[in-house]
C-alpha cells in the first residue's frame, strides 16, 4: 500500500540575531508611535504602524527571506524578490489578530522581537476547515489537524505561502509583543 501525499507546502524558519535590526525596529516603532502614524487591519488592539521604508530593515528583512528560500528550494530561470511592504506590530497584554490573508504577494512573513513565555501564538487554519472537522480525534497524526500553531521564540523569522489563512492569539502578561510584518512578491528577472 502507497500514501500520496498533495498540496504540500511549508512554513519557513530560521533565527535573525542583529542587534543593529532590533534596534532600527524599536526606533521605527517609537517614531509611528508618536505620530501616532497606525493603521487597522487584522489587529484588534495593539499597534500595526504604517508601512516602513527604513533601508536598513528592508534591506536586512528582504535578504532573510531570499536566503530561506533559496537555500530551501530550487529556483526555476531568474527570480526577482520584492518586498511588496514591511510594518511593526506591538500587541499589548490581551491583543490579537484576526484570521486573514495577505492578498497580492507570494510569501508572507514576521520577525519577532520580543515575544510571550505563554500564548500569543501564531495559528494557522485550514481554508477548509469542515472538510476534515474533527478527524484529527481519530488518528494519531498531525495529518487531519485543520491548524497549525507556532509557538513564537525571539530573534524566530518565519515565511509562509501568502494565502495560508492565519491568527494571532492573545497574550496574558504585562509585556509588549513586538513582531515586523512583511510581504515578498516573486517576480521573473
Amino acid at each position: 500500500m502507497s500514501k500520496i501525499n498533495i498540496f504540500t507546502r511549508s512554513i519557513l524558519f530560521d533565527f535573525l540575531k542583529d542587534e543593529t535590526l532590533d534596534k532600527e525596529i524599536i526606533n521605527e516603532l517609537k517614531k509611528h508611535e508618536k505620530l501616532n502614524k497606525k493603521i487597522r487591519h487584522s489587529n484588534e488592539g495593539g499597534f500595526h504602524s504604517e508601512f516602513i521604508k527604513n533601508k536598513y530593515i528592508c534591506d536586512k528583512i528582504l535578504y532573510k527571506a531570499f536566503k530561506l528560500v533559496t537555500d530551501t528550494y530550487k529556483i526555476k530561470n531568474k527570480t526577482n524578490f520584492h518586498l511588496a511592504n514591511l510594518w511593526i506590530n506591538k500587541n499589548n497584554k490581551y491583543h490579537f489578530n484576526t484570521s486573514h490573508v495577505h492578498p497580492s504577494s507570494n510569501f508572507s512573513g514576521v520577525y519577532y522581537l520580543n515575544v510571550s513565555e505563554k500564548n500569543g501564538e501564531l495559528v494557522f487554519l485550514e481554508n477548509d476547515m469542515y472538510s476534515m472537522d474533527d478527524l484529527h480525534h481519530f488518528f494519531d497524526t498531525d495529518e487531519f489537524s485543520s491548524r497549525c500553531v507556532i509557538r513564537p521564540k525571539k530573534n524566530m523569522f518565519l515565511l509562509f505561502p501568502s494565502s495560508f489563512t492565519h491568527m494571532v492569539n492573545p497574550h496574558y502578561e504585562d509585556l509588549d509583543r513586538i513582531s515586523v510584518s512583511f510581504n515578498i512578491r516573486l517576480k521573473d528577472g
